[in-house]
């Protein structure tokens, strides 16, 4: 779930209001908000309908071609594809418990405003949350135990210089989040994308849509 808190300078846009998200030469999709639902080109190559999150009037950008600058803020965004419409959900730190810990659970929810929606993306590779930039996106190493295999949980971690820390944000192709750690990709649940569903490190799949992360921003 998301908090309540209002992000600097980020602001939902009024549902029929034409964004004018980037132009062909830097970017992967222009979206126009037309009021329930949006409708999109995504890399000119596919045409979709899209409600953020099961709203439409939503802020969106997704994937400039030049890839995520260092030490911006970025929601992470994915793809659930549903009677030929696509819905938007957001990677999201669960706020829950009032503050983050480490093995806080990271989950699809709603895209929102709340800080916990928002990631600083850094020079070496790691993803840290807006509510508390000491907590980082991480693997669960234990579980499973051998790590070559599928289904590891991401959760939040106290930031460390470690490899399971650290992450490939592969913008200039399929859009995939790579664990350093293991080279498998962050896979949002293969049964089924809906709020509140987990997320774990899975074999990657070009061109699979729940590992395909496009983003909102940079803020």
């Amino acid at each position: 779930m998301f908090l309540a808190k209002a992000s600097p300078a980020v602001r939902p846009a009024k549902p029929g209001r034409a964004i004018a998200v980037a132009v062909a030469a830097v970017c992967a999709l222009a979206l126009t908000t037309v009021g329930s639902p949006a409708s999109a080109s995504i890399g000119a190559t596919r045409a979709a309908t899209v409600v953020a999150g099961g709203s439409a009037g939503v802020r969106l950008v997704v994937a400039p071609l030049n890839g995520p600058t260092a030490d911006r803020l970025y929601q992470l965004k994915i793809e659930q594809r549903s009677n030929g419409s696509i819905y938007l959900w957001c990677l999201d730190a669960d706020s829950s418990a009032g503050h983050l810990y480490d093995g806080s659970k990271v989950q699809l929810w709603t895209c929102g405003q709340g800080y916990n929606q928002y990631w600083k993306w850094t020079s070496d590779g790691y993803l840290k949350n807006l509510w508390n930039e000491d907590f980082c996106l991480d693997v669960d190493l234990q579980t499973p135990s051998a790590q070559n295999a599928d289904g590891h949980k991401l959760w939040m971690w106290h930031c460390a210089n470690q490899s399971d820390q650290r992450w490939s944000w592969n913008t200039n192709s399929d859009y995939s989040l790579q664990s350093h750690w293991n080279g498998k990709c962050a896979d949002a649940n293969q049964s089924g994308i809906g709020k509140g569903d987990p997320i774990a490190l899975w074999g990657c799949v070009s061109g699979k849509f729940n590992q395909q992360w496009f983003y909102g921003g940079p803020y």
